[in-house]
This record gives structure tokens, sequence and C-alpha cells, in this order.
């Protein structure tokens, strides 16, 4: 809804009478959502979010759990690894992903979205990245660089 007075400038309802320019703080201070992972039922909704330290030049992503109905978003991992690639089990119980610590490789990683620690599942000296699920939910196919 748009509120419009004769002596001010249309702008929506709630915003502040006051402009602000974004600055390099602003942005800095956004969340990045990245690509969603949803699961067949679409009941499980699992998306990467960024967060930037500019002390640091640092950015940190942990995998969230939203759902499509509404409420509150639930962080599935650690605020101390970023995780990235989410893949939800074609049953809708597991999450797979690549995490990695800093200045580690990103290893494929599984857990239970009702909670608990991840699982790490490889340990290749390059990483891996993009895991998918077959449709049995019993394998997960990834990327893996040679060289």
């Amino acid at each position: 809804m748009i509120q419009s007075t004769s002596e001010k400038e249309a702008r929506p309802a709630g915003a502040s009478a006051s402009p602000h320019t974004i600055t390099v703080e602003d942005v800095w201070a956004l969340k990045r959502v990245g690509s969603p992972a949803c699961s067949a039922d679409g009941k499980v909704v699992v998306a990467p979010v960024t967060t930037y330290d500019m002390e640091k030049n640092a950015g940190l992503t942990r995998l969230w759990q939203f759902s499509p109905t509404g409420g509150e978003p639930r962080p599935l991992t650690s605020a101390d690894i970023s995780s990235r690639e989410p893949a939800v089990s074609p049953d809708g119980t597991r999450l797979a992903f690549v995490r990695a610590a800093t200045g580690e490789k990103p290893q494929l990683h599984i857990m239970s979205l009702s909670g608990g620690e991840p699982e790490k599942k490889t340990d290749l000296p390059l990483g891996v990245l993009d895991p998918r699920w077959f449709p049995d939910g019993k394998r997960i196919a990834f990327l893996a660089p040679l060289y």
C-alpha cells in the first residue's frame, strides 16, 4: 500500500520519513540467500544463507530449514564451519551438503533433518561439490575435481 499526501512524496506504508543512502556497511550486513533445495513432497525447504564479516573480510554460509507454510526458519548447521549446496533426500528425512572449514577442501556431509551432527562422508584431496541423491535415497552422486 502506498501512502500519499500533498506535502510528502509517495512511499510505502511504514517507510521512514528520512531517506537513507545505502552504505558499504549496509551491503555487507545483508544476508544472501542461495538456491533452495526442496523435498519431493514440498514440505521441506533448505537454503544456504551467507553472512559477511567486514573486519575479517570473509563470509560464512549456514544451511537453514524454512517452512513453506510460514513460521520461523531453523538453522541446521553451525556458525563455525561454512556449509553449502544442500540436497534433500527423496524421502525428506536427510540432508546431503558440502562443508569446509577455513583452509580445508569442501567434503560431503550427511545429516538427519530431525537434528544431530553431520557425518563426514568423503575425504578427497581436492574436495567435492554438487551432491545429488539417487531416486532410491541410498546413493549420492557428486563431482570431484581431479587436478
